[in-house]
């Protein structure tokens, strides 16, 4: 349904992209000089040709509503010749070396503001393609051949014969699997909490170093921090560890005050490198992650994160 709803919302256009390297973006394309860009290639399409001119002047700033936009982009919803709009990127990377691209998509809607440039950078720090937490490969692989060995004898000892019918017997013989499976759990935590003590976290590289910290944050395991500290070595730009820390808080069970902290820090140093826009869509997700931890609190329930926290700030 929703994805219906954006195609009935949207047209189709010819969208030039300005850049395909976020570092790039976050540090020197700001909606004033994404303006500066459009004006110029407006001035050397007119340069070109009459024809030419009038081509990139019914483009404005907008990126898609499409799953891996590159940021910034402009695009049109008018019916412009593509062989003009080619001529004057063509010239564009010949005398400036602007390698700009251009393709037709389907999700335009002809109006873009700042703002939605601003949450544009946010997602595509904190959503970017930086690979999925999942369980480190000794631990997935671990769990695996204990399902193997475990799975098939647990289906044996259903009752098949019980009186129950429906969800009651579905219920009941859920039990017997249900308890399987935390003994496996129990298991992979146990074997991951020795690996923990024993891996050299330099060692390993940058995915690596992430699962390993999303496993310590879920488990409580204090060798989080140097796990962390190993995996901001290893990543080489700055919105990349912003990625990192936001998905550790929301994917984490524990060290949820240390990593506010820790966006903190990137935030003030993100201040002298990074566009406003950049930092706006910063600000925004830290608020985020500040209103859900103070929830944790509010929650009279008082699980074993919040206890986790409580214990971190004494």
């Amino acid at each position: 349904m929703f994805e219906q709803m954006i195609i009935e919302h949207s047209e189709p256009g010819f969208v030039i992209t300005l850049s395909d390297d976020l570092e790039n973006t976050l540090r020197n394309l700001s909606w004033e000089q994404i303006e500066k860009l459009r004006q110029e290639l407006v001035r050397l399409a007119r340069q070109t040709s009459a024809e030419c001119g009038r081509a990139l002047e019914a483009f404005h700033i907008e990126t898609p509503g499409e799953v891996g936009a590159s940021i910034p982009s402009l695009a049109t919803l008018e019916n412009v010749d593509k062989a003009c709009v080619e001529q004057v990127l063509e010239r564009a990377r010949e005398q400036f070396g602007w390698k700009f691209k251009l393709y037709m998509s389907c999700l335009l809607e002809g109006k873009y503001s700042r703002q939605d440039y601003v949450d544009n950078i946010k997602d595509a720090i904190m959503y970017g393609d930086y690979g999925d937490p999942v369980l480190p490969a000794e631990l997935r692989e671990h769990r695996r051949r204990l399902l193997e060995k475990e799975i098939p004898s647990a289906f044996k000892g259903l009752t098949v014969d019980h009186y129950l019918v429906g969800y009651r017997w579905v219920e009941e013989e859920t039990k017997q699997v249900e308890k399987i499976l935390k003994e496996i759990d129990s298991e992979v935590q146990a074997v991951g909490r020795y690996l923990l003590e024993t891996i050299t976290p330099p060692e390993k590289n940058q995915e690596e170093l992430f699962y390993w910290c999303v496993f310590a944050s879920q488990t409580g395991n204090d060798r989080f921090y140097q796990f962390y500290g190993a995996l901001e070595e290893k990543v080489p730009y700055l919105h990349q560890k912003i990625h990192y820390c936001w998905q550790l808080y929301w994917t984490g069970r524990c060290f949820k005050n240390w990593l506010v902290e820790k966006m903190k820090e990137y935030i003030n140093e993100a201040r002298s490198i990074y566009i406003p826009e950049a930092i706006e869509a910063l600000k925004g997700t830290l608020k985020e992650m500040r209103d859900e931890f103070s929830g944790l609190f509010a929650d009279e329930s008082g699980d074993e994160t919040e206890n986790r926290e409580e214990g971190e700030e004494s």
